[in-house]
Parts: structure tokens; C-alpha cells; sequence
């Protein structure tokens, strides 16, 4: 850990053990071993280290930090506490990008969503980026109804998006969450992060009776059910 490192490449070892204070924006915040521990009025949390540091970065201010983030952790613990829903796993929403192109994502909180997209939003709310008109990858089951409601108008007459979807049982039927939207493919599996990962800064896999299906626009039929075979 180096507070002002030299314009050189540089290994420093720690011969004893020793924190980094990493406090931002009125919260106390302490790494140690790539994991950072916040202290927060919701209560204590651990989250890597990596995370804690884009946090710090992509809000608007220091002065409205403190606020931005607790409304992306409360919004975190909604969806934590919701039984249904599921979060991906990181390296398949890597490889879903790679494989489509995609630059924008649409879903999850700051707290979880995987930070290789230029751009993140939800609803109304954007962690970080801009909107542009370029392919997304849209994680449907971390939206909120309120925001699933919003965003299928939209769909419905835009093209250019992937759409990541669950259903419960790997036998269980489901239509396509938007209308006209082509299924490409269904997996299972070991595609999952448990839950409350965030607040512990480990990353274990978890599977569920849950299958993830991933859905295309109708403009995007025939590239879409090629590409989505790499993600075989």
C-alpha cells in the first residue's frame, strides 16, 4: 500500500501487519488485504477493496457521497431481501459482453454491478457513465417493477439490447418478458453469486433450481443466435 508511488514499477512488502485509511465523503473506511471495511449508519460492511475505490470515484461530489451511496446500499438490501432474485455471476456478464459487443448495462446498484461496462443505469439512476445509443445488456430480474415498467415501452420500439432473464425451476416455461423478444439461449448451473456477497468481500458461486435465459430484440435474430453460442 502506497499513498505517492514513484513513476517506476515497485513491489513493497509489509513486515507487519497495517491498514490503509480509505475514508470518503463521511464514511470511516479502513482496507486491508484488498478488503474494505465501512462503517455506516446502516451498520458495518466489508466490501473489496476495488469496489470501494470506484465508489469513491464515480459519485458527483465528496459532499453528496455519503448520501449517494446509502441510497444505493438501501436499494441493495431491497433486492437482497427479495427471494427471487438472483445475481449473475461476473464472469458471464463479461462474457456476454464480449461476445455482443455490449458497452451499457442496465441493472443491479453500485454496490454490485461488474465495473467493465463504460456505462451502468437503472431506471432513473445512473452510477456512472452516460446513456448512449449503443447495445445493453439488461439485467431483468435486479430491476425494481417500477423500473421494469418504465423500461418495456422503451424496448418495445428500440432495438440493439440483450436481456438477461430468470425463471424458477429448470423446467419451469416462461415467455419472453418483452414482446417480440427472441430467446437465444437457457443455462443453469453454477452461474450465481450467493447473496451478500457485497458486504463480505468474497466472491463465492451458488446454484439454484433457477434458469438464466438470455433474450435478444427481433433486429438482432440471426447475429444474436450465433454469437450466443460462445456463451455456450
Amino acid at each position: 500500500m502506497i499513498l505517492y508511488p514513484p513513476r517506476v514499477g515497485v513491489d513493497m512488502f509489509l513486515t507487519e501487519p497495517g491498514s490503509l485509511d480509505t475514508s470518503w465523503g463521511g464514511i470511516k473506511a479502513s482496507a486491508f488485504h484488498g478488503v474494505a471495511t465501512l462503517i455506516t449508519e446502516q451498520g458495518p460492511y466489508e466490501v473489496e477493496g476495488a469496489r470501494w475505490h470506484l465508489l469513491s470515484r464515480i459519485f458527483s461530489s465528496a459532499e453528496e457521497f455519503k448520501e449517494d451511496f446509502e441510497v444505493e446500499v438501501l436499494a441493495q438490501e431491497y433486492l437482497d431481501g427479495d427471494n427471487v432474485h438472483r445475481f449473475l455471476l461476473w464472469q458471464f456478464l463479461r462474457q456476454a459482453q464480449k461476445v455482443f459487443g455490449a458497452e451499457t448495462y442496465c441493472g443491479d446498484t453500485a454496490v454490485m454491478a461488474p465495473p467493465f461496462f463504460n456505462s451502468v443505469f437503472r431506471g432513473a439512476s445512473q452510477p456512472w457513465g452516460t446513456k448512449k445509443d449503443v447495445l445493453s445488456i439488461i439485467n431483468w430480474t435486479s430491476l425494481k417493477e417500477e423500473n421494469k415498467a418504465r423500461l418495456k415501452p422503451q424496448l418495445a420500439y428500440t432495438g440493439g439490447w440483450i436481456l438477461l432473464a430468470l425463471s424458477a425451476g429448470v423446467k419451469a416455461p416462461q415467455g419472453p418478458p418483452v414482446p417480440g423478444a427472441s430467446k437465444l439461449l437457457t443455462t443453469w448451473g453454477k452461474v450465481y453469486r450467493t447473496k451478500h456477497w457485497w458486504k463480505k468481500g468474497t466472491d463465492q458461486l451458488a446454484a439454484y433450481d433457477t434458469t438464466a435465459s438470455i433474450y435478444a430484440d427481433p433486429s438482432m435474430n440471426n447475429n444474436g443466435d450465433s454469437n450466443s453460442r460462445s456463451l455456450e
